[in-house]
């Protein structure tokens, strides 16, 4: 049998009630040369069953177990017996476009790109759906485009489509079990232009009792952790992304403070988030753009207002026991 044409992985986590309408939106593309792997992160629920369901019913399923090891670790191994030339990150608690792979490997291989991206509907547990729009067709200059994805809050891997080649070398961080997407930064080194369509294509689905929207102080901590090593890096490869990455740490921050107020993290690390914003707020303000400028105006010109405004409401939620509505994003 021949390689595929592309590899789409997903990592699989206690999504039962999830994982077929995932997997079914892969397995419905209308682009049919590809594998989906499987990998099953050492799941206690029914998911586990369900991969291999599929693997027996379609030879494009390849499912494969783990110990749990979080989602950084489960793409590695994926990524390690992927066979495509291509390769699709995909969360399969989320879903995607029967025109997903077919747009995303026309837009590669047209405009001679080793990277093609998509943009994203948003959908959230309490009904309310929204899509980004930040992306225009055609051939994207890398250093734009690091600009557009790092203000408009889009560092997932998932709504793109990734040249294996360019992935050679390339491991996500093991030790995060937060924020390991933004890893994914050091493969833009390797690229000029990144294709895009306007299409929103992918649709990811926001759930508070997903990895990346619990609220643990490790998981918090992981997030600020990636951002600064990515920041230090910077310094010495890529100085003109720090505008970039200075907005991108101050709203990491910005929300740390804001769960962590409610959340009762210790109050040292709150105050060192608080002087990181202080003093990078201006740096990230020539990146900021639109509904992001207009949150952030606040914080910039009154921040000890904004932490005082914090500490208000987050009294007012615990006394009244609405924690979905505390963790906010923009």
């Amino acid at each position: 049998m021949s390689d595929p044409k592309i590899s789409v992985i997903s990592t699989v986590y206690n999504i039962e009630s999830w994982l077929r309408r995932g997997v079914d939106s892969v397995l419905k593309q209308q682009y049919a040369d590809f594998e989906l792997i499987l990998v099953d992160d050492g799941s206690t629920d029914g998911s586990a069953k369900i991969c291999d369901e599929y693997s027996r019913k379609d030879a494009r399923v390849r499912t494969i177990h783990r110990k749990n090891g979080g989602v950084a670790a489960a793409r590695n191994d994926g990524l390690r017996i992927a066979r495509g030339e291509y390769i699709a990150y995909f969360d399969p608690d989320d879903w995607i476009e029967s025109e997903y792979l077919s747009t995303l490997l026309d837009l590669c291989e047209r405009n001679s790109c080793k990277i093609s991206v998509c943009n994203v509907y948003n959908h959230y547990e309490n009904g309310r759906s929204d899509g980004n729009s930040y992306l225009k067709d055609g051939r994207i200059p890398v250093d734009e485009f690091l600009g557009l994805i790092v203000s408009h809050a889009t560092f997932g891997v998932w709504d793109k489509l990734w040249r294996r080649d360019v992935l050679d070398g390339f491991s996500f961080d093991e030790t995060l079990m937060a924020g390991e997407d933004l890893d994914i930064y050091k493969v833009y080194y390797r690229i000029d232009y990144v294709a895009a369509t306007t299409k929103q294509l992918y649709h990811y689905c926001n759930r508070p009792s997903s990895v990346s929207h619990q609220v643990s102080l490790r998981n918090r901590v992981d997030r600020l952790r990636s951002v600064d090593t990515m920041i230090e890096d910077l310094k010495v490869n890529r100085p003109q992304w720090l505008p970039a990455a200075y907005c991108l740490s101050v709203r990491t921050r910005r929300n740390f403070i804001s769960v962590g107020l409610y959340n009762n993290f210790p109050n040292e690390l709150l105050k060192k988030a608080f002087e990181r914003i202080c003093g990078e707020i201006e740096l990230a303000w020539p990146v900021t753009a639109g509904k992001i400028r207009r949150n952030l105006l606040c914080l910039r010109y009154f921040p000890h207002l904004w932490f005082w405004w914090k500490k208000l409401i987050s009294s007012i939620i615990r006394k009244g026991g609405r924690r979905e509505k505390h963790e906010v994003y923009f």
